[in-house]
C-alpha cells in the first residue's frame, strides 16, 4: 500500500481491490492504543525508586484485544517489545518493580517537568500493537499528593486506530 501525499485534492483516487484482498487488509490493519503515564520529576540523577516510571506495554499490548476485540490472547514476554519512538526527554531501561518482575522504566532527563512520548511495537500472538505511551512528568508528589489520571489524560488508555480489524468483508 502506498500514499499519494503530493497530489491536489482535485485529482480523483481509484482503487481496484479483490473482495479477498480487503479481507487481509482488514486483518493486517494496524492496532493502535493509547497509555497514559505519569512519572515523578528528577531533581537529581540517581534519584530513582525501583519501579518509578515502570511500564508493562506487554501487558497493555494484551488488554487491546478483550477491551477493542473482545477475545483473550496470551500475556507476550516482554522480549516481545520494541521501541519504535524513543522519549525525546529521557531515557527507557531495563528495570525491576518492586515485586522484582521485570519492567520497562522511563527515566526522565534531570530537572524535566512536561510531556514526552514513547512508541512501542508489541507482537500479541504473532499480530502487532503499537503503543503510545504519552508521559507526563510531574513535580507533584506521586506517593503522598492525591491526583487523578485524567489532570493528565482524557484515561489511562484509549484506542487511536480507527477501524475494528478484527471485522470482515462480506
Amino acid at each position: 500500500m502506498f500514499m499519494m501525499d503530493n497530489l491536489p485534492a482535485t485529482v480523483p483516487m481509484i482503487s481496484v481491490v479483490e473482495k479477498g484482498d480487503i479481507k487481509t487488509m482488514n486483518s493486517q490493519k494496524e492496532r493502535i492504543m493509547g497509555v497514559c503515564s505519569v512519572v515523578q520529576y528528577r531533581a537529581v540523577d540517581g534519584d530513582v525508586e525501583p519501579g518509578e516510571g515502570g511500564s508493562v506495554p506487554n501487558y497493555w499490548a494484551r488488554q487491546y484485544f478483550g477491551r477493542y476485540e473482545k477475545r483473550e490472547t496470551s500475556l507476550p514476554p516482554l522480549n516481545s517489545v520494541e521501541i519504535i519512538k524513543h522519549p525525546k526527554y529521557g531515557k527507557v531501561v531495563l528495570g525491576k518493580d518492586s515485586g522484582r518482575n521485570e519492567i520497562l522504566q522511563y527515566i526522565p532527563n534531570v530537572g524535566y517537568v512536561g510531556k514526552d512520548r514513547i512508541d512501542y511495537r508489541v507482537l500479541v500472538d504473532g499480530i502487532p500493537v503499537k503503543l503510545i505511551y504519552f508521559v507526563n512528568v510531574t513535580k507533584k508528589n506521586l506517593d503522598q499528593d492525591e491526583y487523578s489520571i485524567t489532570e493528565f489524560c482524557k484515561d489511562n488508555t484509549w484506542k487511536i486506530s480507527l477501524a475494528n480489524p478484527a471485522s470482515k468483508v462480506q
